[in-house]
């Protein structure tokens, strides 16, 4: 029986745990749901936030541990984890790092900017809604507004700081990178690779990404000077040869 992944259509969270699934070969149904109506499938299972996957032996609540379960279950030649235990150490580090600052900083800064342009957020973030989804969701955005942003703590201030975060992160693993080496860690694609690609993608629009759509014509200019400068950079390179290459 295949577990159920919930998910937000958009998040970058539930992109990483999607992407870990997908590329361990780990079979599941996922329920897609629009912001706040999320909780409809969250709740009754014990979660509020999304991606949340639901297992015979248990429920998984968060990004990180659903992309450990996937490496469980992955093939020996699809494993997401390095075998070397002070390797792997380093890869979880990395990872939570991510989570707790790129990945918040980078969604702040793409809120922040795209909460008030409802028709443009749902043509960016809207590639794998139905019509109906569309329709609701840019429908619901004008009374999402000031509720999302209260509850995020978004303002021009912490946007500020969370595009400092965003461009820190880049030029960190820019630095990574110079050496030539192909992924992150170790010389296979696995857990440090996509957490990066997911959570900076909202940054980015990258070109492949199954959810957002990678043109700028519906990026406020204002914008789009960090979004150039982010992809023209070796972690922006990156991201792109990622889903070029490895997300399939």
């Amino acid at each position: 029986m295949p577990a159920t992944l919930i998910t937000i259509h958009f998040s970058h969270f539930c992109e990483k745990a999607r992407w870990a699934l997908d590329r361990a070969g780990v079979r599941y149904d996922e329920r897609a749901y629009l912001p706040g109506l999320h909780q409809l499938g969250t709740r009754s299972r014990g979660g509020r936030s999304v991606p949340l996957l639901v297992t015979p032996h248990g429920v998984l609540k968060q990004s990180t541990d659903i992309v450990k379960h996937a490496d469980m279950r992955a093939p020996r030649e699809k494993k997401l984890y390095p075998d070397n235990d002070a390797l792997r150490a380093e890869v979880e580090a990395f990872i939570a790092d991510l989570d707790k600052h790129l990945g918040p900083a980078s969604r702040l800064v793409a809120y922040h900017h795209m909460l008030e342009r409802p028709a443009a957020l749902a043509r960016l973030a809207g590639r794998a809604m139905t019509p109906v989804e569309r329709w609701t969701f840019r429908a619901a955005l004008p009374m999402l507004n000031k509720p999302m942003r209260r509850f995020m703590r978004i303002d021009e201030a912490s946007a500020a700081r969370s595009v400092d975060t965003v461009k820190r992160t880049f030029d960190d693993v820019s630095a990574r990178l110079r050496d030539g080496r192909k992924y992150l860690f170790g010389d296979r694609f696995g857990a440090a690779d996509i957490a990066f690609a997911s959570l900076a993608s909202p940054s980015l629009l990258p070109p492949g990404h199954p959810h957002f759509a990678s043109d700028m014509r519906d990026v406020p200019a204002e914008l789009v000077p960090m979004i150039e400068e982010l992809r023209a950079s070796d972690a922006g390179k990156f991201v792109a040869r990622m889903y070029a290459e490895e997300r399939g």
